[in-house]
């Protein structure tokens, strides 16, 4: 189930009915904050890349290994460091690029009498 279908069933509208611009940005946000789940591994991504000198950072940097460490050293806030401006990034980036996106069609779609083929 995505976020616009969840609206959908919370608003009672069915599937040929157009969500409302505030239902769109809410999707649009909704699936924007959730493309940080990956977070965890994020972190231990940016920590294999690091040129930390800590004396308990393990030699060989593994996934597993960095995970360890990382978890070891911060505990689970540790794998969800900066995980708070991910969220806004993709939040704002999302509703720009679709929820934005949409509405921009449909007006020069009401502009130019044309329909927009382009499909996102």
């Amino acid at each position: 189930m995505n976020s616009e279908n969840g609206i959908r069933s919370v608003t009672g509208k069915d599937d040929k009915t157009k969500l409302s611009v505030p239902e769109r940005i809410l999707a649009s946000a909704l699936g924007g904050g959730l493309s940080a789940w990956n977070q965890p591994i994020e972190v231990v991504r940016v920590e294999m890349q690091s040129k930390k000198e800590d004396p308990n950072r393990p030699k060989k940097m593994t996934v597993a290994n960095t995970f360890k460490y990382v978890y070891g050293t911060s505990g689970i806030k540790g794998l969800y460091r900066g995980v708070a401006p991910r969220i806004g990034l993709g939040v704002w980036q999302t509703v720009c690029m679709v929820a934005l996106g949409d509405i921009a069609k449909e007006m020069v779609e009401k502009a130019t009498g044309e329909t927009v083929t382009a499909k996102h």
